[in-house]
């Protein structure tokens, strides 16, 4: 039995607790229209997306870089795909490999860039979101692509339901737990996380730092490639406008997720509980009457706070 008087345990778990609080506090305010199943699987189902963008940027955090790009990325991707399917014909599987290989090689060259030329990862990711998003100008001239996409096969793999829940939220549980066991089970997420702690110390242990810094560009681009292919299923079409409006909720959710589980790190676990806390509290808010608008203060005041959570964390774990 965990002890809760330890403070182990509250910097651990204290994170499922306020999820749990507030969860109570707007049962009981609006009970008629929080507390339903209806609203519960809407919630989960329309953060599969975010939650995605989240995992993805986790492999750069979680080896000490910051990879600013992948929201552009995830757009990039669908925009991509959709725009072989509909300008070229090109069937929807190596349309969305081709999508997927473009995310992949676009982390590997912002990793190059970091780890070979020693720019700083926030200002070399910054500058790529800034070129790709000139990019999706570009692809889709601010115009959604809808013109001949395979949408029922697209909608197969998107409103295709098991248990009462779309199938895009077990592609997150797959890719959740596939990166979990990675970065927490296996001797490559042994080395990110010796990475993230530090360089020198790592590279004094024999972990070849450049290749696994570089691995993690690239497997996060990956990974943003998987959130913009589902976000093509979810819409069945190619919007240029979804990735860069999710970039500071995912950086809210990321650093606030720290703050759970393997307290003071990147983490899934803790990534995704910090996503639901968002999400129910902006949820719960705009039910009880909120403006449209409080989910900006929201997740703003929420990246703040898991900031200073952070620092207080990291200050502390000794």
């Amino acid at each position: 039995m965990p002890n809760v008087r330890n403070a182990g345990f509250w910097r651990s778990y204290g994170m499922v607790f306020l999820l749990l609080l507030e969860l109570a506090v707007f049962s009981l305010w609006v009970p008629e229209t929080f507390m339903t199943a209806v609203n519960f699987r809407a919630v989960v189902a329309n953060q599969v997306i975010l939650a995605l963008l989240v995992i993805a940027m986790l492999v750069p955090l979680i080896s000490g870089e910051l990879d600013a790009s992948l929201a552009a990325v995830l757009t990039v991707t669908s925009l991509t795909s959709a725009s072989l399917m509909s300008n070229l014909e090109v069937p929807l599987l190596a349309a969305i490999t081709i999508g997927l290989g473009l995310a992949t090689i676009i982390g590997l060259l912002n990793g190059l860039i970091v780890v070979k030329l020693g720019v700083s990862s926030l200002v070399t990711t910054l500058g790529t979101f800034t070129i790709l998003t000139g990019l999706i100008t570009g692809l889709a001239g601010g115009r959604t692509i809808n013109d001949g996409l395979p949408v029922e096969t697209l909608e197969r793999f998107s409103a295709t339901q098991f248990l009462g829940l779309p199938l895009p939220v077990y592609y997150l549980l797959f890719v959740g737990v596939v990166l979990w066991y990675v970065t927490e089970r296996t001797p490559v997420g042994r080395y990110w996380q010796a990475i993230g702690s530090s360089i020198p110390a790592a590279r004094m242990a024999g972990i070849r730092t450049d290749r696994y810094r570089i691995l993690a560009f690239a497997v996060g681009g990956f990974l943003a490639g998987i959130a913009g292919t589902v976000q093509l299923f979810k819409a069945q079409n190619g919007s240029p406008n979804i990735g860069p409006n999710l970039l500071f909720p995912a950086f809210a959710a990321a650093f606030l997720g720290v703050t759970a589980f393997r307290s003071g790190s990147f983490n899934v676990r803790g990534a995704i509980l910090a996503i639901l806390i968002l999400s129910f509290g902006v949820v719960g808010l705009i039910m009880v009457g909120a403006p449209y608008w409080v989910d900006q203060l929201f997740n703003g005041f929420a990246l703040i706070l898991s900031l200073v959570l952070v620092r207080f964390l990291r200050g502390t774990s000794g």
